[in-house]
């Protein structure tokens, strides 16, 4: 059996192009569709952590493929009892990504990190949980918060949650 993602015609139901889980060399652990329409995910090879960043366009041609500079667990059991996590987000301008303890800035041409901070209260491969609006400002979780920051990284706002945050 194959574990590729495809893209659905939701009009008529049709299969289009699909990822190869072997897209940036692993399983895909992260997906996320930018506001640009272009694709960005983290991938995982096999019982490793070589984690790699990739963008793919709308038809799912390569933009990039690089290393992430980020771990995350092959089982994945550590976040909620499976392995995929909500860890990556773009609006047009950057990519967004997290580990769980730390928010990554990237640059949305080539994936390169420019800029990082601390996610209060944020535990590595314990919680997950990102997304950003198109105000440029990006939203992530940790153990007991979701919190808002601004484009520079800056905490602008929290919201209190009842328990840990996976999506």
């Amino acid at each position: 059996t194959t574990q590729d993602v495809y893209s659905i015609d939701v009009a008529t139901n049709t299969v289009g192009a699909s990822i190869p889980t072997t897209a940036g060399n692993g399983e895909i652990r992260a997906l996320n569709r930018g506001l640009n329409g272009n694709f960005y995910g983290l991938t995982i090879p096999g019982h490793g952590n070589n984690s790699q960043l990739i963008a793919l366009d709308g038809t799912f041609n390569t933009i990039f493929s690089i290393s992430s500079g980020q771990t995350f667990s092959y089982l994945g059991n550590q976040y909620n009892g499976w392995g995929g996590q909500n860890a990556i987000a773009a609006n047009i301008s950057f990519i967004y990504s997290t580990d769980g303890s730390k928010l990554f800035k990237r640059d949305i041409a080539t994936g390169i990190v420019i800029d990082s901070t601390f996610i209060p209260s944020g535990i590595a491969e314990k919680n997950s949980g990102i997304d950003v609006d198109d105000c440029g400002n990006v939203y992530c979780g940790s153990q007991s918060k979701v919190y808002k920051f601004n484009s520079a990284l800056d905490v602008v706002d929290t919201a209190s949650v009842s328990g840990a945050v996976y999506d």
